[in-house]
């Protein structure tokens, strides 16, 4: 990644380890999604080690994060514990009327980070997104909503600078993802099946902001279940769940 700085290289390797989950990122891959030669990874890896926010298993010499990220996000957890205690049992109702799987995700920068999820009686066989993964905007029905929410140009930057992090998904071209965008501003919620893991379906709606923090909640099943038909009816139970959620957060940190 020519040009940026040594914190924003560090903070982008963290990214990659955490998406990685409890088995540990590579040095290879690491160096690949980062962009950066191995020599440099495997520097910045390093310090992150001697600041305690990576550790590398003696057993896989594969790296996962360390107990300082854990520390720092417990300085967080009563800003953003407030969101995923509101919205849980808003969740488990959507999941109880429809059995289907619900997410609730939050934009992090041009990547939207899955806070929590509740599964259904038809469970998801496909990987998706686990507590703590990440993917890019535009990605699944929560991160469209959440990148339709976003001004036009910052759309644009996204598109610039993050094509290759879309490279693994499908239906990546600008005109199919502006299309999605417009559907969504158009009809209040995201249904994206182009931009869903092969398979699958659903329905995204965004929640109010808070400054910068921006969230999103959606219902995620196979598209056998959620064909168009079907999406029309949930759409309206999750645009429900999310205006009682607003309700709900309106007297709290989160909104304050």
């Amino acid at each position: 990644m020519p040009g940026m700085s040594t914190i924003a290289r560090a903070i982008a390797l963290l990214r990659h380890i955490a998406n990685e989950g409890a088995g540990g990122a590579r040095l290879v891959d690491l160096s690949r999604r980062a962009g950066l030669p191995h020599p440099t990874t495997r520097r910045l890896l390093k310090k992150l080690i001697e600041e305690r926010m990576v550790l590398q298993s003696s057993a896989t010499s594969r790296y996962r994060l360390g107990p300082l990220t854990y520390e720092m996000g417990l300085a967080a957890t009563n800003y953003y514990g407030d969101l995923v205690e509101i919205c849980r049992p808003h969740l488990m109702l959507l999941v109880s009327i429809t059995q289907d799987n619900a997410f609730l995700l939050m934009r992090s920068g041009y990547e939207a980070l899955c806070l929590d999820r509740a599964e259904g009686q038809f469970s998801i066989r496909t990987v998706v997104l686990r507590i703590g993964g990440r993917r890019p905007l535009g990605v699944g029905p929560a991160g469209l909503a959440l990148l339709a929410e976003m001004p036009d140009e910052q759309i644009n930057d996204f598109l610039l600078h993050q094509s290759s992090a879309l490279a693994d998904f499908r239906a990546t071209e600008p005109a199919t993802l502006w299309r999605s965008i417009e559907e969504t501003r158009r009809k209040g919620y995201a249904s994206c099946s182009e931009w869903a893991n092969s398979g699958l379906d659903g329905v995204g709606v965004a929640l109010p902001a808070r400054g910068a923090a921006q969230a999103a909640i959606s219902i995620v099943g196979p598209r056998e279940r959620l064909d168009a038909q079907r999406i029309e009816h949930v759409a309206p139970l999750v645009l429900e769940a999310a205006e009682k959620i607003s309700a709900d957060l309106s007297s709290t940190s989160w909104m304050g």
